[in-house]
């Protein structure tokens, strides 16, 4: 098991998510982007992930990041 902690980026814009990326990969940060809510929920559900951190958007294509928080706290394990 890889000792940095893992994030989710869930950022529409493609020029923000890069930034951000490229922040958290240069501080050593393992990082999945994403570019709206509905694949950061795919990302969440999925039992072979695990995320330490999730970075979402407010206002995003498919689930904003208010709907991605409220799956989430539906959802006992995430």
């Amino acid at each position: 098991m890889s000792d940095k902690y893992k994030v989710l980026v869930a950022e529409d814009d493609p020029f923000q998510r890069m930034s951000i990326v490229d922040i958290l990969v240069m501080s050593n940060y393992s990082v999945t982007p994403v570019e709206n809510g509905k694949q950061a929920v795919e990302q969440l559900e999925d039992s072979d992930n695990y995320f330490d951190l999730v970075l979402l958007d407010l206002l995003m294509p498919e689930l904003s990041g208010k709907e991605v928080v409220e799956v989430m706290m539906q959802d006992e394990r995430l």
